[in-house]
């Protein structure tokens, strides 16, 4: 595999994607030519890839089901086969949100604020296997809020008044995010019509 860092272009209305290398030293971070292109014929609007270190998951919330690949930038295609798992969840469909933290996937609720915290295994029959290893429900995080992931970290931000909360990230604590934020203010020029991207 080769030891680059990667950004993944991927258009799911027609399947078609690039994978760029990434250059911060060059005049364009993602600097041409690409290093595979192509199209996906199963992976189109209506699915989500959530990045996992080395792996790739593929979740359609509409019915629950999701492909894990192992992400490997030298290969003809970025996901190649064969497939590490697949099936079909029950309990993680539309309206969740799946947020990558480590080896870890945070499985939230907007609407209702509840949350599960799973421990991502790749080489697990389920990459999300047995039972969550945190549950519960906040109350001060809910619909019209952005979670972003930070490395050790998660920003919890609401674009329409531009407020922020900065969590530290603690998968043994009882509550994910313990505590109180670190740190907490409102952005005038960070809101609505904007997107985060870690």
């Amino acid at each position: 595999m080769l030891n680059v860092n990667c950004v993944l272009d991927w258009v799911p209305k027609n399947g078609g994607y690039r994978l760029w290398k990434f250059d911060p030293y060059s005049r364009d971070p993602l600097p041409s030519p690409s290093l595979q292109s192509g199209a996906w014929n199963s992976i189109r609007t209506g699915h989500e890839l959530i990045p996992l270190g080395g792996h790739i998951l593929d979740w359609v919330p509409e019915n629950g089901s999701y492909r894990l690949w192992k992400f490997d930038p030298s290969s003809r295609d970025p996901l190649p086969d064969p497939l590490l798992q697949y099936g079909a969840w029950s309990s993680i469909r539309t309206g969740h949100k799946l947020i990558p933290l480590g080896g870890h996937i945070l499985d939230w609720v907007p609407e209702n604020g509840g949350y599960r915290l799973w421990k991502f295994d790749p080489y697990s029959s389920d990459p999300l296997p047995g039972s969550p290893i945190q549950s519960g429900t906040w109350g001060s995080i809910r619909t019209g809020h952005v979670l972003v992931p930070l490395e050790g970290h998660l920003l919890d931000w609401v674009p329409e008044n531009g407020g922020y909360r900065l969590w530290k990230f603690d998968p043994y604590s009882s509550d994910p995010l313990p505590g109180s934020p670190i740190q907490s203010g409102t952005w005038s020029s960070v809101r609505t019509g904007h997107v985060l991207i870690s």
